[in-house]
């Protein structure tokens, strides 16, 4: 979602992903594109790290996105238990995305900030 979506997604977290579907139609060239966190064991037995994860980063960097890697070398397909507080931990510590107020004037705002 975050691929084809970058208008509306600032990142993607995804753990021993088999594949993506790129849409350039969706994500127009010059778009700012959403950073993503790839996890992917090298002990995955469905998902081969190097077959399918390696090609999946390179295919992401050729596109503009930025990918932040979780490579542990004992995980397998299954997420990690401790995967889902990094992932959020990760996202919580990126700049906040610019947003327009109603005068159209940027200014930055961080939706999981208290108010």
């Amino acid at each position: 979602l975050a691929v084809n979506n970058p208008g509306v997604f600032q990142a993607g977290m995804a753990w021993s992903a088999g594949y993506f579907h790129h849409e350039p139609r969706l994500a127009a060239a010059g778009t700012r594109r959403a950073e993503i966190l790839h996890g992917h064991g090298k002990a995955d037995e469905l998902f081969d790290f190097w077959k399918v994860g390696i090609p999946m980063r390179e295919h992401l960097r050729s596109l503009g996105h930025k990918v932040k890697l979780v490579t542990p070398a004992d995980a397998g397909h299954g997420t990690p238990s401790d995967f889902p507080e990094k992932a959020i931990t990760w996202w919580l510590e990126l700049p906040a995305p610019a947003t327009s107020d109603k005068s159209g004037s940027s200014k930055r705002q961080n939706s999981a900030a208290p108010q």
